[in-house]
């Protein structure tokens, strides 16, 4: 299942935050702010085939897609959060996959009201 289309999906986004956004901003400060919710998915998915225990924990081995559009629209970006970074394992022997997700900070939708952020795990699980 491919998400909205990125750009539609934050331009929906976009103009949700301006209308609702609780204190008076201009339009140019809710973008700003937005954008800096924006993650692209090529960067954040850390791929890994993991032989034994030691590895999981080592940073050699590690690699990024180098598409992502089939799970996050042409864009290949991620919505709602700083800092993401998300694991996907397999173990090199029965490719049993090890998936987890991290992140500095979510925005915030008492802030910016009917605003959420992308719902990585699922589309990456299925």
């Amino acid at each position: 299942a491919v998400l909205l289309s990125n750009q539609v999906h934050f331009i929906l986004i976009f103009l949700c935050c301006c209308i609702s956004f609780k204190r008076k901003r201009t339009m140019e400060e809710a973008a700003r702010a937005l954008r800096d919710y924006v993650c692209g998915a090529n960067e954040a998915i850390h791929l890994k085939f993991v032989k034994t225990s030691e590895d999981v924990f080592s940073g050699e081995g590690v690699f990024h897609p180098e598409f992502t559009h089939q799970l996050f629209g042409d864009n290949e970006v991620i919505f709602g959060y700083r800092g993401l970074e998300i694991e996907l394992y397999y173990s090199a022997a029965r490719l049993t996959p090890y998936l987890s997700m991290k992140f500095t900070e979510q925005v915030d939708s008492s802030v910016w009201k009917d605003v959420k952020p992308d719902d990585v795990l699922p589309v990456i699980a299925d």
